[in-house]
């Protein structure tokens, strides 16, 4: 089953929630907390700004099936 997540884009001073499936991330760049997804978003983009709490988040979740086997 797919796993999703809520993530807080944060673009031009808005936060926007964001329902976010797992396996669409392509990749994720921890420094400057980006998100970028496989699949673009209606306006073209491909990237999410987000907090460093998010990028935190994600990476229990992705980083979980690592440690279990």
């Amino acid at each position: 089953m797919a796993k999703f997540i809520r993530v807080t884009n944060i673009a031009q001073g808005i936060d926007m929630d964001t329902i976010l499936n797992v396996d669409d991330i392509g990749h994720i760049s921890i420094g400057p907390n980006i998100i970028f997804v496989k699949t673009p978003f209606a306006d073209g983009t491909n990237r999410i700004y987000v907090r460093t709490e998010t990028i935190e988040q994600l990476e229990k979740i992705l980083l979980e099936g690592e440690n279990n086997g």
